[in-house]
């Protein structure tokens, strides 16, 4: 018997869900997969997936049709499985990606990541050829949004993991293939924008910030929100990889802000210019880079990303200084002694630069960094005593007052 026959009508399982039974669509669900034989069950599941997605796009039908699926789910004929955590079948695959996304549309991503993670953990999820890269992708990109929201960063692992090659093979098609379908690239639009939005925050909470701009800069390429450009600037501007690589970067956030439709807050677009061109970076700059971080990025991450662009500034015309007097240069009387530091010490462990810190004096030896610069010469405690000796006499030749208590 045909799920198409007379006795049955997917018209009825679209009824009942948007007069909000649950129950009854599930019945009617039942009663059709009951009758249908065994090879037509792909095409059914098939069936069911797109009314249930079809719904799920209305928010007065998607809660409903999410329950629907729940019910359905829980059903032996349906999951062919011994009990809930077991893995799914390649049709009952299709069931719980589309249960995943239609209670994510309703706003339950605790529900939705309960059938998201089924279906990444399943041994079929590659296999099973009714699943296309596209289905793939998306219970990958609403694993990724429930992951970072709940905290549950395992689950977030796996889901980077799976979701790589369907987003190149995705981008490989899109460059190939123009079918027409309006409505159908609009969907694939919304699956890869929602996956490169995840994907960068991802790398932006691991701090891996090259790695988040990246996916920030294809997200911005792609659709055209400047948002994305604003969070790759700032993912830029914390970017701990080389100068060069750090440059790079922020010119690559200014050439697209050069012809984008909407501009990035003044702020941002002037304080990175001044970045670029090799500019100390004011406490008023600062605190404007910081304002236009907004809820973007956690703001000591950033300030400290911008202390160290200024210490690598002054690394390369100072020989040996004082604590006190770096940062009088920087402009960070507030900053403590061992603030310094600890940002030193991270500096030379991302081997951002080289420093020999003297204790005993507080004077700062700064070598080369990791651009290649020449290393200035090594000075000693005694060599730092003697140059400010001879620096003391000087003074005191000259102008005398000034070493008058």
């Amino acid at each position: 018997m045909s799920a198409g026959s007379s006795s049955f009508s997917w018209v009825a399982v679209d009824a009942a869900v948007v007069r909000g039974d649950a129950n009854g669509a599930a019945a009617a669900v039942l009663d059709g997969l009951r009758a249908v034989d065994f090879d037509q069950r792909k095409a059914f599941f098939s069936q069911l997936s797109s009314v249930l997605l079809r719904q799920s796009r209305a928010t007065e039908t998607a809660n409903c049709a999410a329950e629907a699926g729940k019910i359905l789910w829980g059903m032996p004929e349906v999951r062919h499985t011994q009990s809930f955590a077991s893995d799914v079948t390649g049709e009952a695959l299709l069931l719980a990606a589309a249960v995943g996304a239609a209670y994510a549309a309703a706003g339950n991503l605790d529900q939705a990541v309960t059938y998201d993670a089924e279906v990444l953990r399943s041994s079929v999820f590659f296999t099973y050829d009714g699943f296309s890269p596209l289905d793939r992708l998306a219970c990958v990109a609403r694993v990724l949004e429930a992951s970072r929201v709940s905290g549950n960063a395992r689950l977030a692992d796996v889901a980077m993991q799976r979701g790589m090659s369907d987003y190149h093979s995705l981008a490989h098609l899109s460059r190939h293939n123009n079918s027409g379908d309006e409505e159908a690239q609009r969907h694939r639009d919304a699956v890869v924008h929602s996956y490169l939005l995840e994907r960068g925050l991802y790398r932006q909470d691991r701090q891996d910030y090259l790695l988040a701009v990246q996916s920030f800069l294809a997200l911005y390429d792609s659709s055209g929100d400047v948002a994305a450009l604003h969070r790759a600037a700032l993912c830029a501007l914390c970017t701990r990889a080389g100068e060069a690589e750090r440059l790079a970067l922020l010119r690559a956030v200014l050439q697209r802000y050069a012809t984008a439709t909407a501009a990035l807050p003044l702020p941002l677009h002037h304080h990175i210019l001044r970045v670029c061109d090799g500019h100390l970076l004011t406490p008023a700059d600062m605190e404007d880079l910081l304002t236009a971080a907004g809820a973007y990025l956690p703001t000591h991450v950033l300030h400290n990303a911008l202390r160290e662009h200024n210490i690598l500034l002054l690394a390369h015309t100072l020989e040996c200084v004082h604590w006190q007097s770096l940062l009088a240069h920087m402009g960070e009387q507030d900053m403590t002694e061992s603030e310094l530091h600890d940002l030193l010490v991270s500096m030379v462990q991302g081997q951002r630069l080289g420093v020999a810190i003297h204790h005993d004096t507080g004077f700062i030896e700064f070598a080369c960094d990791n651009s290649g610069a020449a290393a200035h010469a090594p000075i000693t405690d005694a060599d730092a005593l003697n140059r400010i000796a001879a620096a003391a006499a000087a003074i005191s030749k000259a102008h005398p007052e000034l070493l008058r208590c």
